[in-house]
């Protein structure tokens, strides 16, 4: 989670690894300044942990900007409350 995290919070363009697996513990905030483009390549974000949300887009309180997320999936197994929260703009493409 810490390493997802960290990337997000550094970069305005992102693009994950291949066919990935990401396994999260904690919620990832998408609130970096401005817009950000995050391609997660096939990618699956997985966890176990009771999350809601497992991924809060929040960019009303650092001034905007529109979060553009495509090519993941994202697999709760039965325990996470609420995948994505947005509070902000989100594009999602395949």
């Amino acid at each position: 989670t810490k390493a997802i995290q960290a990337a997000l919070d550094t970069e305005k363009s992102l693009v994950g690894s291949s066919g990935a697996v990401y396994k999260i513990t904690e919620r990832i905030d998408i609130d970096k300044v401005g817009n950000q483009t995050i391609d997660w390549n096939g990618s699956t974000i997985i966890t176990s942990a009771t999350l809601n949300p497992a991924i809060d887009i929040d960019k009303k309180s650092v001034n905007g900007g529109t979060t553009t997320m495509s090519n993941l999936l994202f697999e709760g197994n039965n325990v996470v409350v609420r995948a994505i929260y947005m509070e902000s703009r989100v594009v999602f493409n395949s």
